[in-house]
């Protein structure tokens, strides 16, 4: 499943850590399978456990695009709690990640009195430059992670259509459906999709969801 396995040692500070990047054609094994579900008209749906990080990291596109070279007619990676890029590879969907659904946690809260935690919590902010809306005591993420959706993919006789519907939460943790934000999000969604390194989209709001073009 994986090559370039890497060992970084420890140092002062630092845990150490092991490296490794995907293979696209050892990962997702089963493919033929797969395909055979698609000669069938079946859907195949693949969803990772992603990267932590906001940016995506070097193997997920590869292995977002080997899931679909396997026959896999949608991908959802998740992990990262906030938005990610969404792209389309041979006309099937990748949502490289949906960021918060309902995400309760005081555990990441700056206020402390484990002295773990409130190390760990201290550690993180310098780790990845953000310091937490206080108002979000139940929901201690990226400033940016109160910009949410729901993927929405519709298939029918006529093909495949691919949205989401936006969700924005509020403190101090509570998400909504938020076609208030409609377009506010989805300029979000469109400035990371780019800074990702992903193809612009183009996007169309409606009452139903935000479509790609």
């Amino acid at each position: 499943m994986y090559k370039n396995r890497r060992w970084q040692p420890a140092a002062p500070g630092r845990p150490a850590r092991e490296h490794r990047s995907g293979v696209p054609r050892t990962v997702y094994r089963g493919g033929a399978s797969r395909t055979t579900r698609r000669r069938h008209r079946d859907r195949g749906a693949a969803q990772g456990h992603r990267a932590h990080r906001a940016r995506l990291a070097p193997y997920e596109r590869p292995l977002a695009h080997a899931a679909i070279d396997a026959g896999a007619n949608i991908v959802i990676g998740h992990h990262a709690h906030i938005i990610r890029g969404i792209e389309l590879y041979r006309g099937a969907p990748i949502f490289h990640g949906l960021g918060n659904g309902c995400v309760v946690t005081r555990a990441l809260s700056p206020a402390q009195s484990d002295p773990k935690r409130a190390a760990w919590a201290k550690r993180r902010r310098e780790l990845f430059g953000f310091e937490p809306d206080p108002a979000y005591e139940l929901a201690p993420f990226h400033p940016e992670a109160v910009h949410a959706m729901l993927g929405r993919v519709v298939i029918d006789e006529h093909g495949m259509r691919v949205g989401f519907i936006p969700v924005y939460v509020e403190p101090p943790g509570r998400p909504r459906i938020a076609f208030d934000h409609a377009e506010r999000i989805a300029r979000y969604v469109s400035e990371i999709t780019v800074e990702a390194g992903l193809p612009p989209l183009s996007l169309n709001i409606t009452s139903e969801a935000v479509w790609l073009n």
